[in-house]
């Protein structure tokens, strides 16, 4: 996608676009952190299909429902993405499975085809959740208001989050699931998901950059733990990397949007001006809450912008909704915003 200025963006290079009041960001910059999925590691062929997978064998396989159509797609897995609120993408699955199972309650559906193609489709949907806040809990709300007292009794019986979730985490990890997540894989046996993974960042210029600009760096992600060392492993960073400077999924924090957990990491990486790396909705808006938060409390607490990493689900529309809402930077991909640097 070409990196275009306007009245709010100039060109750094042919791969930055910073906001024009931003410029002298990087003199002031002590501090970068990172998101995982989309940044430094291409997820499109796991978390995602993952997703896709736990709908559709919940369905077809507990549920069984006849038909061979697809349910859930790639594409529409971004769409749930940008309506907010899906940092986490157990959640993504079960939110999915929950907005299916309604149409098909809804409209009295005996297909997989009938219930993909009955309106609202997954595009009106996730436009209509996003206008309420986005999230799971947008999704139950809806589901809810939305049915007769005779249909939430029959989702109450047929809607099991917590066998959504593991169908989820069994397609991930696959033959892994012991590793990643404790427990042995009962559905999902064979590869998981997981080694579709591909990495983006050159690790090598990552470690070097942060060492050579005397910057702090860290990680902020909505994978488990179990996920986030599987992830370091592949980046050749579990060496490298103190547990101090990564917050995970483990329970401790509310999950993005949420700037609990990035206040938290830069309280330990002692940031004083810092960039949070990301490509969701979600992370642009865990840096803005930090800094409404920052303004009201009239404290000394993280200046933080973002830097959006252009991936391929974010189309021209979404580029624009991204810049009109607070995006610092635009960069090609990371390894752009790390070359960037040079220009400190």
């Amino acid at each position: 996608m070409p990196l275009s200025e306007d009245k709010d963006f100039c060109s750094a290079n042919k791969s930055v676009l910073i906001r024009r009041q931003l410029r002298y960001l990087l003199s002031e910059l002590d501090t970068v952190i990172f998101d995982i999925d989309g940044v430094l590691i291409d997820t499109r062929g796991s978390f995602s299909e993952a997703v896709c997978d736990a709908v559709q064998f919940y369905f077809h396989h507990i549920l069984q429902i006849r038909g061979r159509a697809q349910l859930l797609y790639l594409s529409e897995v971004c769409l749930f993405k940008m309506a907010g609120g899906f940092n986490c993408d157990r959640d993504l699955a079960e939110g999915a499975s929950l907005f299916f199972l309604w149409k098909m309650l809804r409209f009295s559906l005996n297909t997989l085809g009938e219930i993909h193609s009955q309106q609202p489709s997954v595009r009106k949907f996730t436009q209509q959740i996003a206008s309420e806040g986005g999230g799971l809990e947008s999704i139950y709300n809806f589901t809810q208001r939305h049915s007769t007292p005779q249909i939430r009794e029959k989702l109450k019986t047929l809607f099991d989050s917590q066998l959504i979730r593991k169908l989820f985490l069994e397609s991930y990890s696959g033959q892994l699931c012991r590793r990643v997540y404790g427990f042995e894989p009962e559905f999902f046996t064979g590869e998981g998901k997981i080694r579709k993974e591909e990495v983006i960042v050159e690790t090598e210029l990552l470690k070097k950059q942060m060492a050579n600009q005397n910057l702090s760096w860290g990680i902020l992600s909505g994978r488990t733990p179990g996920e986030v060392e599987m992830a370091l492993e592949m980046l050749g960073l579990r060496d490298s990397m103190p547990g101090e400077a990564i917050v995970t999924d483990d329970g401790r924090f509310p999950t993005k949007p949420d700037p609990t957990s990035l206040i938290e990491l830069c309280s330990r990486l002692g940031t004083k001006v810092g960039v949070y790396v990301g490509d969701t909705i979600d992370d642009l808006r865990v840096v803005n809450n930090l800094q409404a938060r920052r303004k009201t409390a009239r404290s000394s607490l993280t200046r933080m912008e973002f830097c959006l990493c252009l991936t391929d689900h974010l189309d021209h529309r979404t580029v624009k909704m991204f810049r009109s809402q607070g995006t610092g930077l635009i960069v090609e991909d990371v390894n752009a915003f790390l070359e960037y640097l040079d220009s400190r």
